[in-house]
């Protein structure tokens, strides 16, 4: 802020004021200073030894003035009662120190700042300093008292520090005194104004709410009484506050946990199943799926298809199957496969070698009592899809069944392979099977009827009672060797899928929450590029991008988590099958040394059909000499597609996977 030319040096003076503060000083002045000669006698002869007659007042200085300034002011107000000498002003001020003691009292312990104020006799410069600079801003405290003059500065400095104790001492005494309470001195008791006085006591009353029925002894309340009187105060019941409105607030709840909201609507879920079925109930059970289902919180409302899932175990012997006891509700995409949806449920099977999930619904059987009976789906066939064929609604009831992959080593009474599809036929005959076997079928399902009725209850697609229809294998049913390598086979596609979902699902969830929609194909292969691998010379419009799975096949053993591994590679649409296996080989650890042990490249066909809901997925290895080229071109790969690599060992009884020949029904193409 600028000062203009016409302003005048009181108003400039004023305006540093205001900018730099004003600091407020209390002063506390000594009686023989201020007071006239005759005064000072009668002053010196009542006070005692150790007792002290202050003056207080107090002044206003800006924050920037020097000591030199602080000092004039208090040597003109010593003056006014006594005739000044003549001298300089310089002179004054040594004189006035030299007979006083300054103490600064703005703190605790106080201090004695008389040879502070002696060294610093300018008003600028290094042997300056401001109000500020001591700590006075905004206020500050000076007790000035008298002192006789010494013949020398050791004398000097003596004697204000014995005074400065004892106005230490005095200042004890003072404040003491003044915060005591009239029961602690009860001789205090009426001298004290504001504080306790004979004309109002402080009475003992009684305990409890009901003053008005409390006897009133008028004795004083001792120290004793309040303390018995605070410990006993809650032993007595407490009325609840009523407002005059009439209205009693209760306590305020504590907010639920997630653990305490889930169970809370686990409760409401089951007593909603085990009433009859409306279409309130239905509405209620809706919203309450909704609110209680997990999933990728990434995806919009509109494309979230809502399943209330029971995983199913049928690995264990005869009765002894056993389903989990909480159900599961969960939120895919409407473009999810059933597979992956099966896989994710059970994504507890990695390490598993030998069992497989299922995903199962229920669909009419054409008998006569019109019984519901649970199909599988396939695993290439989406939720979407099979909401519009009508097999699935959302928030339906779906079974997620754990089965064994068929080996020899399995006995008779193990429930083994998946079961039938919801795209195959129903013969009589197994109509007729399923009335004659019903009491059977309901024994090797779950082995508890009340746990069954419980778990399989009403659907809001279906209000019937729902029967699980598992598929059952005698020795001249037994699958052969190409069907069981089929099944080991889709296990293995689909293991690898649930790994590569849990992983997407780990690396979203540090990532913010702004993108909505699920992530695309074209953005899943940029992502293919950017981590494939391979020979830089290859020219971007002749590499081919592949998803390479590598798989140690052992009959015995299955499907083995840690005999599996999956990479990201290019080649050229030049380079033959053969070059893909020897390339992708790359981990010394799957591979035996013994010449036995061959490879071969499989690939995942379709059985060609036109509907998508018909359409079945197979397995077919291709020949060593076929170029990528020529198999792009007969519409059997496409760029950024999967393939497996196999190993296996002849002398293991394992088989080789049937080749594709290019035949009607065995390509995508042909």
């Amino acid at each position: 802020m600028m000062q203009s030319q016409n302003s005048t040096p009181q108003q400039a003076q004023a305006l540093v004021s205001i900018t730099m503060g004003d600091c407020t000083i209390h002063f506390s002045v000594d009686a023989t200073l201020l007071l006239g000669p005759d005064a000072k006698k009668v002053v010196t002869n009542s006070a005692g030894e150790n007792e002290f007659h202050l003056i207080p007042f107090s002044r206003v200085l800006s924050a920037d003035a020097s000591l030199v300034d602080l000092l004039t002011l208090l040597s003109r107000m010593l003056e006014i009662n006594n005739p000044p000498t003549p001298c300089s002003q310089q002179d004054e001020i040594v004189s006035m120190l030299s007979s006083t003691c300054i103490i600064d009292a703005s703190y605790h312990p106080p201090r004695n700042i008389t040879s502070i104020l002696q060294s610093h006799p300018d008003r600028s410069g290094p042997r300056s300093k401001t109000l500020q600079g001591m700590g006075w801003f905004p206020s500050g405290t000076l007790v000035v008292l008298s002192s006789c003059a010494a013949a020398s500065n050791t004398e000097k400095e003596q004697r204000e520090e014995r005074l400065l104790e004892k106005f230490v001492q005095w200042q004890s005494r003072h404040v003491l005194g003044q915060e005591e309470f009239g029961y602690n001195l009860p001789a205090l008791a009426g001298k004290q104004d504001g504080i306790l006085t004979k004309t109002t006591p402080v009475q003992y009353i009684g305990l409890g709410n009901n003053h008005n029925n409390a006897k009133k002894d008028n004795k004083l309340l001792k120290p004793t009484d309040i303390f018995n009187a605070m410990q006993q105060r809650f032993q007595h019941e407490a009325h609840p506050i009523i407002h005059p409105n009439g209205l009693v607030h209760p306590k305020r709840t504590h907010k639920r946990t997630e653990r305490q909201r889930q169970e809370r609507l686990d409760a409401i879920l089951n007593n909603l199943q085990q009433r009859s079925i409306k279409k309130t109930s239905a509405q209620v059970r809706h919203m309450l799926i909704k609110s209680r289902s997990v999933g990728d919180k990434k995806l919009r409302m509109e494309d979230r298809f809502h399943l209330e899932i029971v995983r199913f175990d049928d690995t264990v012997h005869g009765n002894n199957k056993q389903t989990e006891e909480n159900r599961d509700y969960r939120f895919f995409s409407r473009q999810t496969t059933a597979g992956k949806v099966a896989s994710a449920v059970a994504s507890s099977l990695g390490s598993c070698d030998d069992r497989a999930a299922e995903f199962l619904v229920s669909v009419s059987a054409a008998s006569r009592d019109s019984k519901h009976k649970y199909r599988r789906l396939p695993n290439t066939m989406s939720l979407h899809d099979a909401q519009g064929a009508g097999w699935l609604k959302e928030f339906d009831l779906v079974l997620i069944r754990i089965y064994l992959l068929p080996n020899e080593t399995h006995s008779n009474d193990v429930m083994v392979g998946p079961t039938k599809s919801v795209l195959e036929e129903e013969s009589d005959d197994e109509s007729v099977a399923d009335d004659v076997n019903d009491d059977t079928m309901d024994e090797d399902v779950v082995g508890n009827e009340n746990r069954d009725a419980e778990m399989m209850e009403q659907s809001t697609s279906i209000g019937q009672a729902r029967e699980v229809t598992p598929i059952s294998l005698d020795e001249s049913s037994k699958p052969s060797e190409s069907y069981n390598l089929q099944q080991r086979l889709q296990s293995v596609f689909q293991s690898m899928d649930a790994a590569e979902v849990d992983s997407n699902q780990a690396s979203n969830k540090n990532k913010s929450l702004k993108k909505k929609k699920p992530i695309s194909k074209q953005l899943q292969n940029m992502l293919m590029k950017s981590k494939a691998t391979g020979n830089a010379r290859i020219k971007q419009e002749d590499r081919v991008y592949l998803r390479v799975l590598l798989f140690h096949d052992d009959n015995n053993k299955g499907v083995q988590s840690c005999r599996l591994s999956c990479s990201y590679k290019f080649f050229d649409k030049r380079n033959d099958v053969a070059h893909i296996i020897s390339s992708s080989d790359t981990n010394k650890s799957f591979v035996d040394k013994d010449e036995d042990v061959e490879k071969e490249l499989i690939l995942q066909l379709s059985n060609g059909s036109s509907d998508p809901l018909k359409e079945e997925a197979f397995y077919r290895k291709l020949a060593p000499s076929l170029t990528l080229g020529d198999a792009m071109q007969k519409k059997l790969l496409e760029n950024f597609d999967s393939v497996l690599v196999r190993m296996f060992d002849k002398q293991v009884g394992v088989s080789s996977c049937e080749e594709w020949l290019g035949h009607s029904g065995c390509g995508l193409g042909s």
